[in-house]
């Protein structure tokens, strides 16, 4: 068995070790979400006050948050999540979910966080590894700023969040999300798992507001949403959900 077919086989089995690096309105609800569905979690950020909150079973958010400690209490009480500012707890991790803000100052994106927790992942993380990239970056971001810094042996995903303070856990479960692979990650279907995790995990452990469907769809492919986008007319959206969409706003 190839050193990729072994880790296709832990993400299947949740064998897999998986990080979090960036604990916050995206981090926090992913890290647990994966913990809570049987995953070994470690969450990874700076702030030692976040991390000693977290570690003491409390949510670190100024907002409420249905059903999110519920699925912190179920990680933490199994012994599948802690939180730590250490780098070193990368080192025997499968899977990486880089979670960090990229904010926007004078219209342009801010990467640095991005870039430096690439840096970070990328010299300790194992090999093979998938590397989910959850931040929301400009087009080419992927390419040229993250893929040169993890080079060989990494699998890079991009799967940006949609979630809004006050419906963490409705989000992740119930909203359909767009991921993107690296051409040469085609072979193993660890990946295409990496991009539909959000949900499968969420879902899994029953926590939180129910979507509204129980069969709500899967992430798909940026192929296949242009395709689907080509196929509509235009006139499936309302005005007011164009107009939405023009200022950037989600929906």
């Amino acid at each position: 068995m190839s050193d990729v077919d072994d880790l296709q086989r832990r993400i299947s089995d949740k064998d897999a070790k998986i990080a979090v690096v960036g604990l916050g309105y995206v981090g926090i609800p992913v890290a647990v979400s994966f913990a809570a569905a049987g995953f070994d979690v470690v969450g990874v950020d700076q702030k030692r006050e976040r991390v000693d909150v977290l570690n003491a079973g409390r949510l670190p958010l100024a907002t409420n948050e249905p059903g999110l400690e519920p699925l912190l209490t179920a990680a933490r009480s199994a012994g599948r999540f802690r939180a730590t500012t250490d780098e070193l707890a990368l080192r025997d991790r499968d899977v990486a979910i880089i979670a960090v803000d990229t904010p926007v100052a004078d219209h342009r994106p801010d990467t640095r966080q991005l870039a430096g927790a690439c840096r970070v992942v990328a010299q300790h993380v194992m090999r093979p590894a998938v590397v989910v990239v959850e931040s929301t970056v400009a087009p080419r971001t992927m390419r040229e700023l993250v893929a040169p810094i993890f080079g060989e042996g990494v699998f890079l995903v991009h799967c940006p969040e949609r979630v809004r303070p006050g419906r963490l856990v409705r989000n992740l479960r119930g909203m359909a999300r767009l991921g993107s692979r690296s051409r040469t990650s085609s072979r193993s279907s660890a990946i295409t798992r990496a991009s539909t995790y959000a949900r499968s995990a969420s879902r899994s452990t029953g926590c939180g507001r129910p979507s509204r469907s129980s069969s709500s769809p899967a992430p798909v492919s940026a192929a296949t949403a242009c395709r689907r986008i080509r196929g509509s007319s235009s006139r499936a959206f309302p005005p007011t959900h164009r107009a939405r969409s023009s200022r950037g706003r989600a929906p």
